[in-house]
């Protein structure tokens, strides 16, 4: 999937695929990100990788704005000319949308069919499955390229949902008052870092009621169309929370733009795995002797290369 993602969103924003070696940049750039030191090797890799990959994007910008053709016209169409975007702005913009996105939605896609997996006994795939038969009744009015027709998925967008309360991609990024102020009667010196860490109120009863449980249906109303939704006790629960309770990727003016599109290609995905797969469960080294998934915690939270998935084809789901 890490590959999938990176040629996918590398055409959308750039023109192009990637060849191997610069797949293996990203990767490299991503592991930097780890290093602790500008010294270690990893963090001098990771930085080639980015002045080559930047170089490269540049390049392809360039080829964008020449030819009516190239996906990328459309990246290059939002920031030609626009004040502030310079030739490193623009380069820097794209490795950094390239990987996000890649991350992003690498990213959620597997944890939630993992999520899926770990819950066998619960049917989960039993909904999804019913949203793409209403979907595909009203194929005539709406195309599966079009956003609107992904609107109807309100349970997959529960899955997804409740897999980034439960696994968030990280614990927020900090920021740095200019100067001493005052929070909740605490007197924060200038320079202090502040973060947000969406784990905490992920975790909250008083926001999420059974924190624990990994209930798709606290995102959907209880007079919704989801059958079970009204017999749940938690169903739209995650509805009623208040500004700022939930922010999986930040919040604000700076809150990541991945996230949105990993939700909406993660529909995509998961509708896909329930029409062609009848089930599938987690393997390989990627789990503890419990079961549980390993996960590599940093910058993004992801299970380790080691976790894997076995598929059972579906022979006749209608």
């Amino acid at each position: 999937l890490t590959s999938f993602f990176l040629q996918v969103f590398s055409k959308v924003i750039s023109g192009k695929g990637l060849t191997t070696d610069q797949e293996q940049m990203f990767r490299d750039y991503n592991t930097a990100l780890l290093s602790l030191s500008k010294g270690s090797n990893q963090y001098k890799k990771g930085y080639t990788a980015l002045t080559e990959l930047t170089a490269e994007m540049l390049q392809r910008y360039k080829e964008a704005g020449e030819s009516e053709e190239n996906t990328g016209r459309w990246y290059h169409e939002q920031v030609a000319g626009r004040r502030g975007f310079e030739d490193d702005r623009i380069s820097t913009t794209m490795v950094l949308f390239i990987w996000a996105a890649y991350v992003e939605c690498a990213n959620l896609a597997v944890n939630t069919l993992a999520q899926i997996a770990q819950y066998p006994e619960r049917n989960l795939l039993t909904s999804v499955r019913r949203e793409i038969t209403v979907a595909e009744s009203i194929d005539e009015i709406l195309s599966t390229i079009q956003f609107k027709y992904w609107d109807q998925f309100d349970y997959t967008l529960g899955l997804l949902r409740e897999t980034l309360r439960l696994v968030p991609p990280g614990p927020g990024i900090p920021r740095y008052g200019p100067s001493d102020f005052a929070l909740a009667g605490y007197r924060i010196p200038s320079g202090t870092p502040i973060m947000m860490d969406p784990r905490i109120g992920n975790n909250d009863p008083a926001l999420f009621p059974e924190p624990g449980k990994f209930e798709p249906l606290r995102w959907i109303p209880a007079s919704g169309d989801i059958p079970l939704s009204s017999q749940c006790p938690l169903s739209g629960t995650s509805l009623e929370r208040g500004a700022g309770s939930w922010f999986p990727g930040g919040f604000g003016a700076h809150q990541c733009p991945g996230i949105p599109i990993a939700e909406l290609v993660g529909k995509m995905l998961v509708t896909k795995m329930a029409s062609e797969f009848d089930s599938w469960e987690n393997s390989g080294d990627g789990l503890t002797k419990d079961g549980e998934i390993k996960y590599v915690n940093l910058p993004i939270m992801c299970p380790v290369d080691e976790f894997g998935m076995k598929f059972k084809l579906a022979e006749d789901l209608s």
